[in-house]
């Protein structure tokens, strides 16, 4: 499986140099998705707490997906606009 990710990365990145991919991992699991909750679209939690300031961004808010890096990073662009909307801008930094 290693080689078949390798050509097809290489595929995508041609100018990737050999020694580039330090390692890889094969994960198979025999059941991988949640089994849904009728009626959680109804009970999914906000993103903003009755906490000022305090916000909760997770998996827990995806109602119509699975536990994918996809539905996880969609969480998280839904939640950005209510993140940085109050936030003045002299506390809002780039990463170091």
């Amino acid at each position: 499986m290693e080689r078949h990710f390798l050509a097809g990365l290489r595929r995508i990145f041609p100018d990737l140099a050999p020694g580039s991919v330090l390692a890889t991992r094969l994960a198979r699991v025999r059941n991988v998705m949640a089994v849904p909750t009728v009626g959680y679209p109804d009970v999914v939690p906000p993103v903003a707490t009755n906490v000022e300031g305090l916000f909760v961004v997770n998996s827990a808010q995806i109602a119509d997906g699975t536990l994918n890096v996809d539905a996880t990073l969609g969480v998280v662009e839904r939640a950005l606009p209510l993140l940085l909307s109050d936030v003045p801008a002299r506390t809002v930094r780039a990463a170091a």
